[in-house]
C-alpha cells in the first residue's frame, strides 16, 4: 500500500485504480485503508471507492473487492461507479466441454465434505424402504414429475450451520479448503463460482459422465412405482405422474481447470492460450487468483473515460 503512495507521489499520474479484498474495510483494518486514503489525499488526489461483485457485472464468481479511484484534483471530473448489471451467464456455462481425469475427487475426498446433516440419508440418497439395499448397484433414487428437473439428486455438503449442511447442486461450486473444517460455512456456491484465489481450492458439481435417458417400465402393483433400469443396474423408486423417460445421474465433485478460472476472470480462451505456454498449473491457478476481472475493470475504465 506505501509503495503504491510511494509511486503515486513520484510519478503524479491523472488516475489511480486500487483494489484489495474487502475486508480492508473490516474494523481490524479499516484504521490502515483510512491511512491510504489521507495519503492520496495529502498528495492532492480526489478518492471514490465502493465494493463491486463480479457477478454484477457479467461473470458467474462471486468475488467482492472494494476499488478505490483517485483522480488528481487538477483533473475536472467527478466519478460515479458503474451500476449493477443482470447475470445471465452460470457457472455451467464457464466450464470445459472434455475435462482430464486428473481433476475430479475421488470418492474419498468427496466423502471428507459429504455430510449425514441431521437426517438419515447421506449424500442426498432417498431410497423407499423397500428397496434391496444389499445391492451394490442400486444408484441414487431421483423423484420426479414431468416436465420438471430431479429434485432430491444433490450432494449435502457439510456447513457448520444448525442444519449442519447445504445442499449442492448440479452446477453449483464448493470450496474445497479444509475439508474436515467443523467451522467452515458458505462452502456452496449457488450456480456461480467462489472466489478464486490462488489455487485450485474451488470445485464444482457435475454429472460425471452423462448419461442417457431410457425408458421405465412398471414394476409392483401401483401404477406410480417404477424402477429405471440401465445396464442391467436399477435405481431406486421413481414417483412419476405417468409414463415418461427418466435420467439415472451420478454427481461428482470436480476442480475447476486453470482455463476455466481465465473464464471466470473474464479473459478469453485465446488470451488464456497465450498466457499459458510454458506455464505450470500451479502458476496459472496463481496468475488468475491475483488478477482482477476483466468485466469489473472495463466497466469502470468506461466511466472513468466517457468523456475524454
Amino acid at each position: 500500500m506505501y509503495e503504491t503512495v510511494r509511486i503515486v507521489g513520484k510519478l503524479r499520474p491523472k488516475y489511480v485504480v486500487w483494489e484489495n479484498v474487502k475486508n480492508v474495510l473490516s474494523k481490524k483494518h479499516k484504521h490502515n485503508f483510512d491511512n491510504y486514503l489521507n495519503a492520496m489525499a495529502s498528495l492532492g488526489y480526489k478518492n471514490y471507492y465502493q465494493v463491486l461483485n463480479a457477478k454484477d457485472y457479467g461473470v458467474p464468481q462471486n468475488r467482492e473487492r472494494v476499488f478505490t479511484i483517485s483522480i488528481r484534483n487538477d483533473i475536472k471530473k467527478e466519478f460515479i461507479f458503474p451500476p449493477k448489471q443482470e447475470l445471465y451467464l452460470r457457472l455451467k456455462d464457464m466450464l470445459e466441454d472434455e475435462v482430464e481425469e486428473k481433476y475430479y475427487l475421488s470418492q474419498k475426498l468427496i466423502d471428507c465434505f459429504s455430510s449425514n446433516g441431521t437426517g438419515k440419508y447421506p449424500r442426498g440418497e432417498r431410497f423407499r424402504k423397500n428397496i434391496n439395499r444389499k445391492n451394490q448397484e442400486v444408484a441414487n433414487s431421483i423423484i420426479t414429475t414431468e416436465g420438471n428437473k430431479p429434485t432430491c439428486n444433490f450432494i449435502k455438503i457439510n456447513n457448520a450451520t444448525k442444519q449442519g449442511y447445504q445442499e449442492a447442486y448440479e452446477g453449483d461450486s464448493v470450496n474445497l479448503s479444509y475439508p474436515n473444517s467443523t467451522t467452515r460455512r458458505g462452502r456452496v456456491g449457488n450456480q456461480v463460482a467462489q472466489t478464486l484465489q490462488c489455487n485450485d481450492r474451488i470445485g464444482v458439481i457435475i454429472k460425471k459422465d452423462t448419461p442417457n435417458y431410457i425408458e421405465w417400465e412398471q414394476k409392483g402393483k401401483m401404477q406410480h412405482e417404477c424402477r429405471a433400469y440401465k445396464e442391467e443396474k436399477y435405481s431406486g423408486s421413481l414417483l412419476s405422474n405417468n409414463k415418461n423417460k427418466v435420467l439415472i445421474t451420478d454427481l461428482k465433485i470436480r476442480k475447476l481447470t486453470p482455463r476455466e478460472c481465465f473464464r471466470l476472470m473474464g479473459f478469453t480462451d485465446s488470451e488464456f492460450d497465450k498466457a499459458s505456454v510454458g506455464i505450470s498449473n500451479t502458476q496459472l491457478y496463481k496468475m488468475a487468483g491475483n488478477s482482477i476481472v476483466v468485466n469489473v475493470l472495463v466497466e469502470i475504465f468506461r466511466n472513468l473515460f466517457k468523456d475524454t
